[in-house]
């Protein structure tokens, strides 16, 4: 089995605070269920939302306080991989940026041509709480989700291969506030995932 890389860039956007069965058969995340790869058993790592972050950025839990701000391996730091936080729909909350956080170089990009990013890269997609779920409704996130797809589908970057390999979108929810069980939407887009697997 390989283990070597099996995108050539990661395109990551995090929802806020909604279970998988309050998102799940939102319109774009319909279209990620069709198109792309469905984690149907995919579960945040704890509340609040700051740890779960930093568990997807690392791999790893620390603490379940909302910032740990010390300098901590990521996968963009351990893939020397150049890691852009995009304004897209607003900055993402201190607490909801992992590379912050963990200390892991960055650059930001408010007005982003997505032609001009590099073959390899981590593009972290920001929205602030009004346009993630946190604090806006549901429709203005879906909404904001279904404009991101269709920008990554009509881009020549997420459509090119490098290496034989090509970026892909990961969208998911950082945890499920008010429900029983900690699952969460999760799934990857992109010429490079299989659809319906």
């Amino acid at each position: 089995m390989s283990t070597g890389p099996r995108f050539s860039s990661l395109v990551w956007v995090v929802g806020e605070n909604h279970n998988l069965h309050e998102v799940v058969d939102l319109s774009s995340h319909r279209r990620l269920r069709e198109q792309g790869a469905f984690l149907s058993n995919y579960f945040a790592v704890t509340h609040p939302s700051g740890p779960n972050y930093r568990a997807m950025a690392a791999g790893r839990y620390w603490t379940q306080d909302e910032r740990l701000d010390q300098q901590k391996p990521t996968f963009a730091s351990q893939a020397k991989l150049p890691v852009t936080v995009w304004k897209f729909r607003g900055w993402p909350a201190r607490k909801h940026n992992p590379f912050y956080d963990l200390k892991t170089p960055y650059s930001t990009a408010e007005d982003l041509d997505l032609e001009t990013l590099p073959p390899r890269c981590v593009l972290y997609v920001g929205l602030d709480d009004d346009n993630n779920g946190h604090d806006g409704s549901l429709d203005v996130a879906d909404a904001n989700f279904n404009e991101l797809i269709d920008r990554l589908q009509a881009s020549a970057w997420f459509n090119t291969p490098v290496d034989g390999l090509y970026p892909a979108l990961f969208l998911t929810w950082d945890e499920a506030y008010r429900a029983r069980t900690n699952q969460v939407f999760a799934a990857f887009m992109g010429r490079g995932v299989k659809p319906g697997a």
